[in-house]
């Protein structure tokens, strides 16, 4: 285990610093074993690509989005992110796509922050 500073923290609601971010994540339970991988790449101060692939035992699901800087103050941002999203639905043995729309807002306190996101996913039936 490592623990260090960081300096101000920002997620989610923040457009990624130049140069992006990219964050992988893998997580084992009782039979299961995942994975997640998420790159933010900033094209400006106000827009960014997103994309996101994630499984779990063998499941495979993706997102692409794009996220746009609504504001953004000393302490606080808001943004909305728009994507298209992939869904490997084991349990009934297809495949199935939609869209996700998202609405993110945080607050960061020094080492802090405080992520707040509602989001809406639509996705087709299986084979649609």
């Amino acid at each position: 285990m490592a623990l260090g500073w960081a300096g101000p923290a920002h997620a989610g609601a923040w457009i990624a610093p130049d140069g992006g971010q990219q964050i992988l994540t893998l997580s084992a339970a009782e039979r299961d074993l995942g994975a997640e991988a998420y790159v933010e790449a900033p094209l400006n101060e106000r827009l960014a690509l997103l994309g996101v692939a994630r499984s779990l035992d063998g499941a495979v699901n993706a997102e692409v989005s794009v996220k746009t800087a609504i504001w953004r103050g000393s302490d606080s941002a808001g943004a909305a992110q728009f994507g298209a999203l992939y869904e490997d639905v084991a349990e009934l043995d297809c495949d199935r796509f939609g869209t996700e729309a998202r609405g993110l807002s945080g607050w960061s306190a020094g080492g802090w922050f405080f992520n707040l996101e509602l989001a809406h996913r639509q996705a087709g039936d299986c084979g649609a």
